[in-house]
């Protein structure tokens, strides 16, 4: 969306920009007010370019101010002889100057075209990474878009077996939200169990404990970022309750220490076993799930979408050889217990055994390790074959 602010005999700029861009991606406003409706009325969620004419420098104040908070990308660009504001917390909003001289549609077409890539990096760095174009795959795509644009009011829960990606999903969620390019930070809970995992969890100051130290602590350090729990089952069910009245209240304790400390973080969880198995075996508590299960994003397993397994070698094999149709057929026909990650270990196998060769290929036998090594593991480690 390309917004323009102009007096009204510069108009004829909003009317060669519309000729030039498709129907409806550029507005023009010549008071100060309907510009700055379009931060609630733009739906663009990663970038909304602002075009202005020459302003008071007060007035660009007050209207860097006012999209410092809106929820998606912003990039200003000021006509040359304009001052650009300088003002703390704009991280979702860039600014530059422009000459005359390149102020019109075909100068612009630069700017246009950087901003219009941004808008699309993470679609595409969704779409190639998360790889697969089967339905399951495109629901996951579009659930894990939504997930980042609801972050900051929605805390995501994703669920799905080993292999799968949680921990892409979790990163591509962070990179979809308005926190997008702030740090994530990632811990597996089961490092969080027992005294040593509520020090690490919460920091600890000196005399908490005998040879206490000040530590931050994990929440300390996620302040104003965004937090990843990977396998939250694996965290002791004490623990799991001090998360969840942090979830609730918003502050924590640290260790050896009388006041709160203030949580303010945005959440993202995970599990790779089935929630309700879990609750039914007492490994995850069931006011937790409840509180934080408000968005769950299942992680399909690939054995459900195997038709994505042409696409998935394509992308991930190391070098560029076609797969012989045995061998594709013996990956159509295995389980994938391991899921992707597994299907990465066995084409690193078949591109060793098929150096020499003009096709991929894997020698038979079970793919399974836990079945059976088909492969001669002295072969692993000589380097002719």
């Amino acid at each position: 969306m390309i917004v323009m602010y102009t007096p009204s005999h510069k108009w004829h700029y909003v009317n060669a920009f519309k000729e030039r861009f498709a129907k409806g991606r550029v507005q023009g406003s010549e008071r100060i007010d309907g510009l700055l409706s379009w931060k609630t009325r733009c739906k663009e969620k990663h970038f909304c370019i602002i075009v202005l004419d020459a302003l008071p420098h007060e007035e660009q104040i007050r209207i860097v101010k006012d999209f410092q908070e809106a929820p998606f990308h912003i990039h200003i660009i000021w006509t040359e002889g304009n001052t650009i504001p300088t003002l703390q917390g704009t991280t979702n909003l860039t600014q530059e100057t422009i000459s005359w001289k390149e102020l019109s549609a075909s100068g612009m077409n630069p700017h246009i075209t950087h901003l219009k890539e941004t808008h699309r990096c993470l679609q595409e760095e969704t779409d190639s990474l998360l790889v697969g174009t089967s339905k399951v795959m495109e629901d996951l795509k579009i659930a894990i878009r939504s997930a980042g644009e609801e972050l900051s009011s929605s805390s995501p829960m994703l669920v799905g077996e080993t292999g799968t990606g949680k921990s892409l999903a979790a990163r591509l969620i962070n990179q979809a939200s308005h926190n997008k390019g702030l740090h994530m930070v990632t811990v597996n809970c089961s490092r969080l169990c027992g005294d040593v995992g509520r020090v690490l969890l919460f920091g600890s100051s000196p005399g908490a404990f005998t040879g206490a130290v000040q530590k931050k602590g994990l929440l300390g350090e996620a302040n104003g970022k965004t937090l990843f729990l990977d396998e939250l089952q694996t965290m002791s069910p004490s623990t799991q309750q001090d998360l969840l009245d942090v979830v609730e209240t918003h502050t924590y304790r640290k260790l050896g220490e009388t006041g709160l400390a203030a949580a303010d973080f945005l959440l993202i969880t995970a599990l790779n076993e089935d929630p309700f198995q879990l609750m039914a075996r007492n490994r995850l508590r069931e006011d937790l799930f409840h509180r934080l299960s408000g968005n769950i994003i299942f992680l399909p397993p690939l054995r459900v979408h195997k038709e994505d397994i042409p696409l998935l070698i394509t992308t991930k094999a190391k070098e560029d050889k076609p797969i012989s149709p045995h061998f594709l057929q013996r990956l159509y026909d295995y389980d994938w217990p391991g899921n992707v990650r597994e299907l990465e270990t066995i084409l690193r196998k078949a591109e060793h055994f098929s150096r020499k060769k003009d096709q991929l290929d894997l020698p038979d036998g079970p793919l399974d390790p836990r079945k059976g090594c088909p492969w001669p593991m002295h072969r692993l480690y000589t380097s002719d074959t």
